[in-house]
């Protein structure tokens, strides 16, 4: 309205649509990184899948645990996109339909393979049960397009466990290409 007007604006007016305008531009930023959280670079699944733990630990109050057996190294972006993913939405799926108090996340480097494994301490998943839901499917999917393979099952003491086995070729599928 100062400015319909013809005055000039002061420090007053001026300080809240500097800070809305700061606001939107770290919601962007969020929203950005939602869509692609992960840094094309080989160490960046494995600081992405730290930081899902943390904030999985932060919002929902469960133990959520990341481990990893020595450096894994993913060169190919879209490989560790679709690994993150996969374990993003079993971590999903442990908080909201698993009761569990504990999920761990493992990546291991298996020599010729890529391994990811999700696991919980919850109420389990029944063997021969409908696994028609859309999460369960989209995890397969995306294995499928890794050439590997996704496998649900209990865990070894109860609870669920989700298994995916990456072929290494096609981690390193882009190794040395700038994206």
């Amino acid at each position: 309205r100062c400015l319909e007007r013809g005055q000039p604006l002061g420090l007053e007016e001026l300080m809240p649509l500097s800070l809305l305008l700061e606001e939107a531009i770290d919601e962007s930023h969020a929203v950005a990184k939602g869509l692609c959280p992960l840094d094309p670079e080989p160490r960046a699944l494995a600081l992405a899948l730290r930081e899902l733990s943390r904030r999985t630990r932060a919002r929902s109050g469960l133990s959520c645990q990341y481990t990893t057996l020595g450096e894994v190294h993913v060169p190919d972006p879209v490989t560790a996109q679709h690994l993150y993913r996969i374990a993003q939405e079993a971590i999903s799926n442990a908080v909201r339909h698993a009761d569990a108090a504990t999920i761990v996340v493992r990546l291991q480097d298996g020599g010729d393979e890529l391994i990811l494994e999700v696991t919980d301490d919850g109420k389990g998943i029944s063997i021969g049960a409908p696994t028609a839901g859309m999460g369960l499917c989209t995890m397969a999917y995306r294995a499928q397009l890794l050439e590997g393979e996704l496998h649900v099952t209990p865990g070894p003491e109860g609870g669920t466990r989700i298994f995916c086995r990456v072929p290494y070729h096609v981690a390193r599928r882009n190794e040395g290409t700038l994206i």
